[in-house]
């Protein structure tokens, strides 16, 4: 890590956000909320929610891109699309939004550990369920690394397993040149306030099913099948808003440039960080040709006295963190369901609480990214 001599260091006297929402010009931004004004139409599949799917649909290059108000609301869509009360196989390593999604269409849910180098569904622990028993295979995309893709597409090839990722995190991560959230069945993304690419709410359903997408469309418009008027099923309002549909059609326009500083932010914590001996950073395996986008720093501490350490201490220098994950979805579905994981996860319950992520956004330069690993290196 390069050394800052004390005549060139500077305090972070500003309060250092862990994450700050990319946004676009105020007056550009004006003069497309003119244009709301007028028309009158607030929701309904309005003209700047068509250009913000047809947009996320070309840069993803998708067949079928369907918005939606939040990521929740797009999981818990994608899922009921493909049935209620199935039996999922999933990992308790997420926001609990993932699992609040499956309880919500009546599921039943069994967890795999994970991995302790991703944070994502282990393989070596997936191989010890039966999968042949489940309906659904649900597994996020945590910190927007990428699961083994290849090896759980071997696992379902021949079965009527569904994959349902949730690319929560995943937006403009690449792997082997195509987009994270063109693999599975069925992917989900979240355009939320935190997320490198927001619209302050929103989601969107991504699949190359023509059928499932033109379920997901009617779900979330109270089943209500654009096609045919007298076609309805079970559905919700799930639709996102003219208003939130500007601030995500706008924040696309600057999504390359958003997405190359924060790969550059991403890539010197990493050579900063190389000979960390407290911990390591949660990233996708070297052998894996794996283009990432730079959304999080997730640091896993070999020991809570060190990560304490380390969150006081950024804490008085004004840097604001999060231990993320540090939700045990695994006890709280048992607590709601009444059913027992059917293996132990002890990978899981290591980690959890015990990774700690800091800032890594717009907002931030190279010299604040020194300065947070001084602090992390500090004996």
């Amino acid at each position: 890590m390069p050394h800052l001599h004390s005549e060139d260091q500077y305090k972070m006297k500003k309060n250092m956000r862990l994450v700050h929402p990319n946004l676009p010009r105020i007056e550009e931004f004006k003069k497309h909320l003119s244009d709301i004004w007028d028309s009158a139409n607030l929701s309904n599949f309005g003209k700047y929610e068509s250009l913000f799917r047809l947009g996320v649909k070309k840069y993803l290059k998708l067949e079928n891109v369907v918005t939606a108000s939040s990521g929740t609301v797009a999981l818990t869509i994608a899922l009921r699309a493909l049935g209620t009360g199935k039996k999922i196989l999933s990992s308790p390593f997420s926001f609990p939004a993932t699992i609040q999604a499956a309880i919500l269409n009546g599921s039943d849910v069994d967890f795999a550990d994970i991995d302790p180098n991703t944070g994502n569904v282990s393989i070596d622990s997936l191989l010890k369920f039966d999968i042949s028993k489940y309906d659904i295979l649900l597994f996020p995309h945590v910190y927007s690394i990428p699961c083994n893709i290849q090896r759980i597409c071997e696992l379902t090839q021949g079965t009527s397993i569904f994959t349902v990722y949730d690319a929560a995190h995943g937006f403009g991560t690449q792997v082997n040149n195509k987009h994270l959230s063109s693999f599975g069945d069925i992917s989900t993304l979240s355009f939320h306030a935190t997320k490198i690419l927001n619209s302050g709410e929103g989601g969107a359903i991504l699949t190359s099913n023509h059928n499932l997408a033109r379920k997901c469309q009617a779900i979330s418009n109270f089943g209500l099948d654009s096609g045919d008027s007298q076609d309805m099923a079970v559905g919700l309002n799930g639709k996102m808003s003219e208003l939130h549909a500007l601030l995500g059609y706008m924040n696309l326009k600057i999504i390359d440039r958003v997405i190359q500083k924060r790969r550059s932010l991403y890539h010197r914590y990493i050579r900063n960080l190389a000979e960390f001996d407290l911990g390591y950073i949660l990233k996708p395996n070297e052998d894996s040709n794996v283009k990432m986008n730079g959304a999080y720093m997730p640091i896993y501490f070999y020991d809570k006295d060190s990560l304490l350490l380390a969150e006081r201490r950024l804490k008085d220098e004004n840097v604001e963190t999060r231990r993320y994950f540090d939700y045990r979805i695994d006890r709280a579905y048992a607590f709601f369901s009444g059913r027992r994981n059917p293996l132990a996860l002890p990978i899981f319950e290591n980690m959890v609480g015990n990774v700690l992520c800091v800032p890594t956004h717009s907002k931030i330069s190279s010299r604040d990214v020194d300065r947070v690993c001084e602090v992390l290196v500090k004996k």
